[in-house]
């Protein structure tokens, strides 16, 4: 064989060689780059609302570098998203026994698995790490805050006033003595379920030097009372109510009727409507109560022009307006009721007595402290 053929079989085979080397060697460094390539696509696609698409990232992620602790961590946020709960929970405390998580990382990975547990509604285990944690770093805010959501959604009050009482020491104006106030007052409200109302009195006075404005507070302290058959006591607090908040007493109207009506007083009532109205002339509560009680009393003139100033004032109200209308077939005024009928045909109706939490607007027949679907405190505006 010739010199040149073997220089031509040189170069095939070094250009074969050279090819090879090249593919290999791209194939091994996109092999080392992939799982890096997979978590920053991952990371794009939450960002861009795909959850599929970044569930399968980080799953490819997570599959080729175990060491990317963050792609486990969003992995287990996903499969909490996709109410995989229990798997969402095995993923995140297996992440957490890792010995060479930072402490940054140890503490991101007991927070999702606290979120795991509250999507399972598994609260007694979520409240024991997040004491863990607080346990080092006993001024976190959002740790407390979700421990005192803990301690609501199980109804500990004894755990929840002293974890309320710190959260307002580390912000006075966030958690302010309003906020105290009330778990004071869901405190009370669970030692009259279980008829102490003795220690639900001190828990509702308790909750008004927090906030000596708190109608909720007037309110159970009267039930309390009524409770123990104390009605002349209860008629006070009642009565306290209204001189201190007109605007707000509406929501013992019932309740106060009740008790005087029980003691022999029940005329006493139309006074107390009457002195709200001299503090609140625009009371179209205290209106239609006054009205309701004056039609009892027989007193029909004085009932109507109460209601058709509630209408005046408040053109929209519902109640009113259909007690009014009553008002005026029970004493056959038809075309007065004809008139009204028409009238309020062409407006848009407002039910003024179903409160609305803010956060949910779940609808309750009551004033609430904790809204009993979204669990929130405070979000009834009375």
């Amino acid at each position: 064989m010739g010199f040149g053929e073997l220089l031509i079989l040189f170069l095939i085979g070094g250009g074969i060689f050279g090819t090879a080397y090249h593919y290999l060697g791209k194939s091994r460094k996109k092999k080392i780059e992939k799982p890096q390539d997979n978590y920053i696509l991952g990371l794009k696609a939450q960002l861009e609302g795909l959850d599929d698409d970044a569930y399968h990232y980080f799953h490819q992620t997570v599959a080729e570098d175990t060491s990317n602790v963050d792609a486990y961590l969003r992995l287990g946020n996903l499969l909490r998203k996709r109410n995989a709960l229990d798997r969402a929970y095995q993923v995140h405390r297996e992440l957490s026994m890792r010995s060479n998580l930072t402490q940054s990382e140890f503490m991101d990975v007991r927070r999702a698995m606290v979120e795991d547990l509250f999507a399972a509604k598994r609260f007694a285990e979520a409240g024991k790490i997040l004491r863990e944690l607080l346990a080092k770093d006993n001024k976190n805010m959002k740790l407390l805050d979700k421990l005192l959501e803990v301690y609501t959604r199980t109804g500990d009050w004894v755990n929840a006033i002293p974890t309320s009482e710190r959260l307002s020491k580390l912000d006075a104006d966030l958690y302010d003595r309003r906020f105290l106030s009330l778990y004071k007052i869901l405190e009370g409200k669970a030692y009259a379920a279980k008829n102490d109302n003795h220690r639900a009195r001190i828990a509702y006075k308790e909750a008004l030097n927090y906030d000596e404005n708190s109608p909720l507070a007037f309110l159970y302290l009267g039930d309390a009372y009524v409770a123990d058959n104390r009605l002349e006591e209860a008629v006070e607090w009642w009565r306290k109510l209204c001189e201190k908040m007109p605007q707000k007493c509406y929501i013992c109207f019932q309740r106060l009727e009740s008790a005087l009506f029980e003691i022999g007083k029940f005329g006493v009532i139309a006074e107390i409507y009457l002195q709200i109205l001299e503090y609140d002339s625009q009371n179209t509560r205290a209106m239609r109560a006054l009205a309701q009680i004056q039609t009892k009393m027989g007193k029909i003139p004085e009932a109507i022009n109460n209601l058709r100033r509630a209408l005046q004032i408040k053109p929209s109200d519902a109640i009113a307006a259909l007690e009014l209308f009553q008002v005026y077939k029970q004493n056959n005024y038809i075309q007065e009721m004809v008139a009204v009928a028409e009238n309020f045909c062409t407006r848009p109706a407002q039910n003024h007595e179903a409160f609305k939490c803010d956060d949910c607007g779940h609808l309750s027949p009551e004033p609430e402290i904790l809204c009993p679907s979204c669990q929130k405190i405070g979000t009834y505006n009375i």
